[in-house]
């Protein structure tokens, strides 16, 4: 019986000792899921249909399992951001093109815009030097413009 205590103890500290290796970055992907989850895949729906639901859930699900946080998660993120800002809503040619017709003053606006900010939050958090934090600049530069 003490062996077997001994061989539990000795796997949760290995499992410890693995989980307080992962990404912090990835960490944060996590936790922004885990609060945001519910509200992006259904913002995800809103503008940009099945399709996009699809793929945050996806997002979600690799996020989970992930064992690290790749430059793939990351431009799914960045897709994800630009989705909800509509960041390429003039695009009528892309196959993603997706018309919402949502007034300004319609409530779930300011929400969409909320999680839109918190998301670009996340994104500064786990920029990295690369096309990310290119786009990133861009958009930082716009919102000192607005």
């Amino acid at each position: 019986m003490a062996q077997a205590n001994q061989e539990t103890t000795m796997n949760i500290q290995s499992i410890k000792r693995v989980q307080s290796t992962i990404d912090d970055r990835l960490k944060a992907c996590r936790q922004f899921f885990h609060q945001h989850g519910a509200a992006a895949t259904n913002v995800s729906n809103l503008l940009g249909g099945e399709r996009a639901q699809g793929r945050c859930i996806r997002l979600i699900s690799e996020l989970s399992e992930a064992q690290m946080l790749t430059r793939s998660h990351r431009l799914s993120l960045v897709g994800l951001h630009k989705l909800f800002t509509q960041y390429d809503a003039a695009d009528f040619d892309s196959e993603d093109f997706w018309y919402v017709d949502i007034h300004p003053d319609d409530p779930r606006v300011e929400d969409i815009c909320l999680l839109a900010d918190q998301l670009f939050n996340l994104l500064v958090a786990i920029a990295d030097d690369d096309e990310i934090s290119e786009f990133l600049a861009q958009e930082m530069l716009v919102y000192a413009v607005a």
